[in-house]
């Protein structure tokens, strides 16, 4: 507009009709992650750097719920062992705080591991959410040392996964080839 000639410019000043930057808010999209999270007796044992593996499992979900806390994520997450424990919520700043106490004391089962139980509670609270979302695909966070058969059956847990859920896993100390085989992500910490 600085290269309209001098009258048209004064012109649409004087009738207020420049283009001007309008002020705007920024809109952040904050992301919904569902996290399962092993609390199983294996979780106990070392990795190669001579830490337990729930020490390794902790710290991950210490730097999630810090993103929650400063207001860029929202989380779903569930512990699991033999079967699903309760499901907590972290919508917030108040959630986060309450979260990240639970992370830290939370005690592990020293019972079994049922990874599939836990991923299909997962895909059914997903799905019984999914009214209320405007996301189309919703990804899941398996934190798991990956000792558990459960998951052999892919063709299940394809059926399972359907168009709408993403499977995320990080395997601590141990490989899982069935998990590996249906999951977008996995990524494996020795």
């Amino acid at each position: 507009q600085l290269l309209l000639e001098d009258d048209v410019f004064f012109h649409r000043v004087a009738e207020q009709s420049l283009l001007r930057m309008q002020s705007h808010e920024r809109i952040t999209e904050k992301k919904l992650l569902y996290i399962l999270i092993d609390v199983s007796g294996s979780m106990k044992e070392l990795m190669s750097n001579g830490l337990p593996r729930h020490v390794w499992a902790r710290v991950i979900m210490v730097k999630l719920l810090l993103q929650a806390i400063r207001g860029e994520a929202t989380y779903l997450f569930r512990l699991f062992d033999g079967a699903p424990h309760e499901l907590h919520t972290v919508l917030d700043e108040r959630d986060g705080t309450a979260a990240l106490d639970f992370i830290v004391r939370m005690a592990f089962s020293g019972g079994g591991t049922n990874i599939l139980e836990a991923f299909s509670r997962a895909v059914k609270d997903i799905r019984e959410r999914s009214k209320d979302s405007t996301s189309a695909v919703a990804d899941v966070l398996l934190i798991s040392d990956g000792e558990d058969g459960s998951m052999n059956n892919t063709a299940h847990v394809q059926k399972l996964l359907g168009a709408d859920v993403r499977l995320h896993a990080l395997l601590l100390g141990a490989q899982n080839d069935a998990v590996r085989s249906v999951a977008t992500t996995c990524h494996l910490l020795r």
